[in-house]
């Protein structure tokens, strides 16, 4: 089954893990704004900007400018939504798979050092530079006697209902995990400490991070009675036309304008 991963950060039982929240349309914007700049000026060179952008400097922006724009495009939550759309009876479905999978609290290291680079140009003048060299990657999973999914049962019939009143609804699933007891944190500190302490030996410096797995996990859903052809537009083939012509942004907005929003969090609980 599909798993989705969310970064996780250490927090007392009372707190939990949840994954970050992006504002993807402030990117697309500042984005779009570039490309509509540099265009023009790569396509017409006697516009004022070009006397300060020489040689292939325009096209080398532009196309930078491009990729990074395709690329926004590509990680943002409406392309996301509209490529993993379910009635709710498939969303029913769906959460109760997550509410039968166990979460994976996974550790991640990495141990690397850096090579330092001298070069010499024609003057004799020296350049120092430096490469990272990973040479040691490792990962250890949390180890606990048993776990409990306290994720509400009525998340599904709150969907379906949502979707009576707008055409859509987006599902935004956070994971989180929370200890059921002081001595489970405890337990889980030990274990980690344990791991990072022994792995760090393995070269002069070490990154570190935290992994939160549930089976099933979709991160963002959009949920409709009719599935997507209630809308002619409302598909992901209509996201990248839009998204090619310059209007990924109005294109977001009035997507946003057609949805009702639904943020839930699905809730572990892990007992050592």
């Amino acid at each position: 089954g599909e798993r989705y991963t969310a970064d996780m950060q250490l927090m007392p039982p009372s707190k939990m893990f949840k994954s970050k929240v992006t504002f993807p349309h402030k990117k697309a914007t500042i984005l779009t704004l570039l490309v509509t700049i540099l265009l023009p000026s790569y396509l017409l060179p006697s516009l004022y900007l070009s006397q300060y952008l020489k040689g292939n400097t325009p096209l080398v922006l532009l196309l930078t400018t491009v990729i990074l724009y395709i690329g926004e495009a590509a990680c943002c939550s409406t392309r996301k939504y509209l490529s993993n759309t379910v009635t709710p009876k498939g969303l029913e479905e769906l959460l109760t798979k997550i509410r039968n999978s166990e979460p994976i609290i996974t550790w991640h290291t990495e141990c690397y050092h850096y090579r330092t680079h001298v070069t010499y140009d024609s003057k004799g003048r020296s350049t120092r530079s430096q490469t990272k060299v990973v040479t040691h990657r490792a990962s250890r999973q949390f180890s606990y006697r048993s776990w409990m999914d306290e994720t509400p049962e009525t998340l599904s019939k709150i969907a379906s209902d949502a979707v009576q009143v707008a055409p859509y609804v987006k599902v935004k699933l956070s994971p989180c995990v929370k200890f059921a007891n002081e001595a489970t944190l405890q337990d889980y500190q030990d274990q980690q400490s344990q791991f990072l302490s022994f792995e760090s030996r393995k070269d002069v410096h070490m990154d570190h991070h935290t992994t939160l797995e549930v089976d099933g996990l979709q991160p963002r859903i959009l949920v409709s009675t009719t599935g997507l052809g209630a809308i002619p537009i409302f598909e992901r083939n209509y996201f990248w036309l839009f998204t090619l012509l310059g209007l990924t942004v109005p294109y977001r907005r009035w997507i946003s304008s057609h949805c009702g929003e639904l943020d839930a969090v699905i809730d572990k609980q892990v007992c050592t």
